[in-house]
């Protein structure tokens, strides 16, 4: 009876017919590289999430992408990390690179007139329920946020944090709300 701490030779594999060594190598070389590939990916979401709440904060304007890659790299991300978030943040469509300055979807937008007749307002999040946020317009009033009225990043819908957006205020039934369409800075 083979217990769990139980090792195994490569001579009782053999007896039993099972693979042969270079295959275990084989299947050893594979988990490897996804593990490998895993951590990478994870690394990637890491520096991503980083790299936009810093060309947020950076407001209409955007920043330098040389010192964005500088910012992340001092923060341990190695250089293949850094360019894989970015190059995700470009394909989630999340930061537009122009020239040699990368802005948030909703700054680059914002700068080119996208949204002549809109305001950009500040929000900061007070509550989070379920199907829809609370939140506090410029600091003067509540306004309530459905998850379809919103076009942004997820991570900015947390208690306590605070975004620039260009947004329609308006009520319906009653309420006060939001329809945030393009989130523009931290």
């Amino acid at each position: 009876m083979i217990t769990a701490r139980t090792t195994i030779t490569e001579a009782e594999i053999m007896i039993g017919g099972g693979t042969k060594p270079s295959e275990l190598a084989e299947e050893r070389k594979k988990y490897l590289e996804k593990k490998r590939e895993k951590e990478f990916r994870r690394m990637e979401r890491g520096a991503a999430e980083r790299a936009l709440e810093r060309v947020l904060g950076s407001g209409l304007e955007g920043m330098m992408v040389e010192d964005l890659e500088k910012g992340l790299k001092d923060e341990g991300y190695s250089e293949g990390v850094v360019r894989a978030a970015v190059e995700r943040l470009q394909g989630e469509d999340q930061v537009r690179v122009e020239e040699d300055t990368i802005r948030s979807k909703g700054a680059a937008r914002a700068g080119g007139e996208a949204y002549p007749d809109d305001d950009i307002h500040d929000f900061f999040v007070e509550k989070v329920r379920k199907g829809a946020a609370v939140v506090k317009v410029d600091g003067k009033w509540r306004a309530v946020l459905a998850p379809e009225n919103y076009e942004g990043p997820r991570n900015l819908i947390k208690k306590g944090k605070s975004f620039e957006a260009i947004a329609d205020l308006y009520k319906e039934d009653g309420k006060f709300r939001a329809w945030v369409k393009d989130v523009v800075g931290k």
